[in-house]
């Protein structure tokens, strides 16, 4: 009486280890798991909450996929170049580049001057974006994920636990 059913989830990300790593500097959080089983293989921090840049990029793709058009123009805008970070960084100020070519820009160097011009160019504005980006987890059962940025820089608002390991 009183006590709860343990949580399924919580279980498999507590495990034993499948095998053994050894790393010279291991990551801060990872998780091997069977993409057919969902069997969890290996863990090391499952459920630490960290920086989730490359994730982030993901999603301001998908949610620019959904929204718009490959050959769509989007006018790079003035804050497109005041970026933090890694960037394509030849992105022309008031001229119009293609969705196709932006989203290269932010999946391949994972450019975030690329980023903040497709968040205007979708969404209008980044702040209207990341509203977008926020929603959009929820409809793919992930629960802990928060955005605060379409580049994923660091921030302590921005970031998941084990969600991702089920997608």
């Amino acid at each position: 009486p009183g006590t709860a059913a343990p949580d399924p989830a919580q279980a498999a990300l507590s495990g034993v280890d499948a095998f053994h790593l050894t790393f010279k500097q291991p990551p801060t959080a990872a998780i091997v798991f069977d993409v057919k089983t969902g069997e969890v293989l290996w863990r090391r921090n499952p459920v630490k909450r960290v920086p989730i840049a490359s994730i982030t990029k993901i999603m301001t793709a998908l949610l620019v996929v959904e929204n718009t058009r490959a050959k769509d123009k989007v006018r790079i805008p003035k804050d497109a170049l005041n970026y933090v970070g890694a960037g394509v960084g030849l992105l022309p100020k008031g001229r119009h580049v293609t969705i196709e070519a932006l989203l290269h820009g932010l999946l391949l160097p994972s450019g975030n001057d690329a980023a903040i011009a497709l968040a205007d160019g979708a969404a209008k504005t980044v702040p209207r974006f990341v509203r977008l980006t926020n929603a959009k987890p929820e409809t793919l059962g992930l629960v802990s994920t928060r955005f605060s940025t379409t580049t994923g820089f660091v921030s302590p608002l921005h970031t998941h636990t084990e969600d991702y390991w089920g997608v």
